[in-house]
């Protein structure tokens, strides 16, 4: 994962998705708590797509709430380590970027790779109606020249 390549928005949800596991207590970083933190982030893409898509916000945030709830926890303050699922997860999203000819990977890229994932967050999108094909949608209509808001 080349850092510099992801736009400030997303690299700030990959550093703040590190800090909700750690404050949680869970000893691994996983996909739940980047999405976790795209969904927290101000002036953040990740809301107004879901809206767009016709899901829930708080929903998706609920179903989360208790995929992380889940999670085993330890005691000591250390960081959460990245793990595997975490690490293929930004490879999609760089695939994404590059297959939609974008130069940086950002936030919606990274929502697509979510949406691929086979556990946890790729359930909780799944289960609120989120899925690849949509996003992609949203995305190429937001390129064509609509507008996402929230």
């Amino acid at each position: 994962m080349r850092v510099d390549k992801f736009t400030v928005k997303a690299q700030e949800a990959i550093q703040e998705g590190q800090t909700v596991a750690r404050r949680a207590g869970h000893p691994v970083y996983e996909p739940e708590h980047l999405l976790k933190a795209l969904l927290a982030q101000d002036d953040g893409i990740l809301v107004p797509i879901l809206r767009r898509i016709g899901s829930d916000p708080k929903l998706v945030e609920s179903r989360l709430d208790e995929a992380l709830a889940k999670f085993p926890r330890v005691s000591s303050g250390e960081g959460a380590n990245l793990s595997q699922r975490l690490l293929k997860l930004f490879d999609k999203a760089e695939d994404e970027a590059r297959a939609l000819k974008d130069e940086y990977v950002s936030s919606e890229h990274l929502l697509v790779a979510l949406t691929q994932d086979r556990s946890g967050a790729g359930e909780v999108l799944k289960s609120s109606g989120v899925t690849r094909d949509r996003v992609l949608g949203v995305l190429k209509d937001v390129r064509g020249g609509g507008r996402v808001t929230s």
